[in-house]
């Protein structure tokens, strides 16, 4: 009841009061008259003065542009004033519940601001985060698309599955995880959402805080609906982007607005499809807009018109954008504020938890004990919120999962842990395209994971244009973090390889098509380390290409075995900033009539290692030595020396060798704050055979380069200048993954 209605009613009764007096004698009823009217008059005022108005508070939606949110709560805390209730909607609903779960306004600033927010909208896995079985593969897919179970492509719901967010969610709100009822919060919240089926408003008063956030800020076909119960959840701004209807439900009598949802656009920025769909979105979250502001006493709508849904780098001036426009009413929100002081309670849990039961909800593919494996927790074992946490990443970094987290309930004095996840598709269509030094290269990969065998992975690849190949890739392994595994390797492919004269123009030539297979076994280890023992076989035949005088080739047979160790903890393939990397092979071939026509033996060593000098600038060394005892100058197994990730003082393959030794020294700087834009300046060293004695290394040549890079969503982007000791420059424009993926299955 609101003090309006209050006040109504009490006018009511003093009405009535006279009357019935005014009926009495005439000296009675006036004596009567004035005792009623003054205990009347007494008791309304009393009544009045001591009410307790109930302040509610709605925080609308808006992506990034709801940061203002935080420093509206901020001055609210300086103020005084105690909010009562609260209601949000997407980023609404995390900063509000953030406060109705007992954080300050200062706290939740802190709690932003040191986000990594590009990891977090992305769920980008740091490279030295993942499993070493799964770093076995470069990256060579920049389109996924997942097939059904008829191998039928389709579009994901949404483009990003949301684990981080909601991960750190839990983090947030682990003092509250297995709390129920929302308005046994230290201030009673409610956060809306809408259900995608039947488009309906759903305003959650209880459940689990940072699963019902997560599904208030599902901005559709950008995150994945978010199920909760059996039912899914899209952002709540599409029903309902100012909760205030919800404060009058729960009792609010006063009620404040903080409205940051993005604008309508302007007829000039209807320029795409997108922004149409945006727009069409907008047109029925504005009109529900509109109906919300009627319920609101008070509005405060920070001016945030030069700033975007997706400004999450520009959070302190968004936050600071709402303390301006909280102050400019300061002086009313003190006078608002109660006389007695503000109290917030404050949930705790334990240290540590033990769990009586561990569930796992949503699992397709894998094993519900497959999955716990995977996670690693177990029933009756203390863990801390750091364990807990680590736990669900580990699993996470196993590539298997669109998202996988937890959620806590409490039975009596029971834990009980839910392992809430979405499995990834497990069979993938990846396509990839690059260019490298004038050479286009197209890819096609079938990927299947855990569809032959359990814990298995398959790669079927095929590449047209520059080099045509066909490549399968499986490994079975026996082991999750660490364990042994199984491994074939079949290829086909085909290449073109060319001859330069002293001032590196091609002169001639020739084309070489090879097929063979590997076979190994081997262990890993964790993050960091794997060890192969492997057999091989491969034929290569050579053909004339554009030459002034026709060659005789010979087919060349090879087989043997070998040993190869990978090693790496960089965390990003195409620029990384700080880890190391190793990988080192060596083989034995034997002279056979049937399988080889060669004795040799050959060892291959590739080292990087990527110091962090501070959060921007790395210092990077590379070391790479190469060794055969057997020199041809036909065999296709030489080593291969120029490009520009190998000597950009020399043309792509421009040398190609029995023995090397390479060394390289560069500084990296990270131009933007997103770590998108890199800058390098390389020195490089390579010592090659004497042409006299090619067994003997002895002449050597150095090279200078400048290289830009630019790490884009779908491809990283490569441009350098190289200058040699001859004073040549080359110049190299590279686009997409421009290596080969299966260096390690190869040889």
């Amino acid at each position: 009841m609101t003090a309006h209605m209050q006040i109504k009613i009490k006018l009511m009764l003093l009405k009535q009061l006279i009357n019935k007096i005014s009926n009495r004698g005439q000296t009675t009823s006036i004596f009567f008259l004035k005792i009623s009217i003054f205990l009347f008059i007494l008791f309304f005022y009393s009544n009045n003065l001591f009410s307790d108005e109930k302040i509610g508070l709605a925080l609308s939606g808006g992506g990034a542009r709801g940061f203002a949110h935080i420093g509206v709560l901020q001055v609210i805390d300086e103020a005084g004033l105690k909010i009562d209730y609260i209601s949000g909607t997407s980023m609404g609903s995390i900063v509000g519940g953030l406060y109705a779960a007992g954080y300050s306004g200062k706290e939740i600033e802190n709690l932003m601001t040191t986000l990594d927010w590009k990891s977090l909208l992305t769920d980008e896995i740091p490279r030295n985060e993942l499993y070493i079985s799964s770093k076995r593969w470069k990256p060579h897919t920049n389109t996924n698309f997942p097939l059904n179970d008829k191998f039928v492509p389709h579009l994901p719901q949404g483009i990003i599955g949301g684990n981080n967010i909601i991960n750190k969610m839990f983090d947030f709100c682990y003092p509250d995880s297995s709390l129920y009822d929302f308005d046994d919060l230290p201030i009673p919240f409610r956060a809306v959402a809408t259900n995608i089926v039947t488009g309906q408003k759903k305003v959650f008063k209880s459940g689990t805080l940072h699963q019902v956030m997560r599904a208030s800020m599902s901005i559709p076909s950008i995150f994945e609906p978010f199920r909760i119960d059996n039912q899914l959840y899209i952002d709540g701004g599409i029903s309902d982007n100012l909760p205030a209807d919800v404060l009058k439900d729960m009792g609010a009598t006063y009620i404040i607005g903080v409205k940051c949802n993005t604008p309508m656009r302007t007829k000039n920025n209807l320029d795409s499809a997108l922004s149409i769909l945006d727009q069409t979105i907008s047109i029925g979250m504005t009109r529900e807009l509109k109906h919300s502001l009627k319920y609101c006493d008070l509005i405060i709508e920070p001016n945030l018109k030069n700033y975007s849904s997706s400004d999450f780098l520009k959070i302190k001036r968004l936050i600071e954008l709402g303390r301006e426009s909280a102050l400019s009413i300061l002086p009313q929100l003190k006078k608002m504020a109660k006389s007695h002081p503000k109290k917030r309670k404050i949930f705790s849990m334990n240290t540590k938890l033990k769990f009586s039961s561990i569930y796992v909800v949503g699992n397709k593919y894998l094993s519900t004990a497959k999955v716990r494996e995977y996670v690693g927790l177990k029933t009756g074992v203390s863990y801390s919120k750091q364990d807990i946490e680590n736990s669900f990443s580990d699993a996470f970094s196993f590539s298997l999962f669109k998202y996988i987290y937890p959620e806590i309930k409490k039975n009596g004095n029971d834990n009980i842990l839910f392992i809430h996840l979405k499995e990834l598709e497990n069979k993938t269509l990846g396509l990839d395209a690059s260019y490298d030094y004038n050479n286009l290269l197209l890819s096609i990969s079938l990927k299947l994971t855990n569809y032959i065998q359990k814990n298995s992975r398959a790669i079927f690849n095929i590449n047209l244009g520059a080099k045509h190949a066909l490549n399968i890739d499986y490994i079975k392994n026996y082991g999750k973090r660490w364990g042994s595994y199984f491994h074939i390797f079949p290829y086909i492919e085909e290449s073109t390889f060319y001859t330069y004269n002293d001032e590196h123009h091609k002169t001639s030539s020739f084309k070489a098509v090879q097929y063979g297979t590997t076979l190994g076994t081997g262990v890993f280890l964790k993050k960091l380390n794997v060890l192969e023992a492997y057999l091989f076989y491969r034929k290569t035949k050579f053909y004339n290409g554009i030459s002034l005088e026709d060659e005789d080739f010979e087919s060349v047979k090879n087989s043997g075995l070998g040993l190869k160790y990978y090693y790496e903890t960089i965390d990003d393939y195409s620029f990384p900033m700080k880890g190391r990397k190793i990988f080192f092979r060596y083989y034995k071939s034997f002279k056979n009539n049937s399988l080889g026509i060669y004795n040799y033996q050959q060892l291959f060593l590739n080292s990087l290692t990527v110091f962090p000098v501070n959060d921007r600038v790395s210092f990077l060394t590379k070391f790479n030595l190469g060794y055969s005892d057997k020199n041809n100058e036909t065999a296709y197994n030489q080593f291969y020396v120029g490009g520009f990730d190998n000597f950009p003082g020399a043309l792509p393959q421009e040398y190609q060798l029995p023995r090397y030794i390479l060394g390289m020294a560069s500084v990296r700087i990270a131009v933007n704050e997103l770590k998108t834009f890199f800058v390098d300046l390389e020195s490089d060293l390579v010592q090659l055979p004497e042409v006299s004695s090619p067994y003997e290394l002895g002449k050597t040549m150095h090279c200078y380069t400048l290289k830009l890079g630019l790490n884009l969503p779908f491809a990283p982007l490569k441009a350098a200048i190289s200058i040699n000791e001859q004073k040549n420059y080359i110049f190299y424009l590279n686009l997409g993954h421009c290596y080969d993926p299966f260096e390690f299955s190869r040889k």
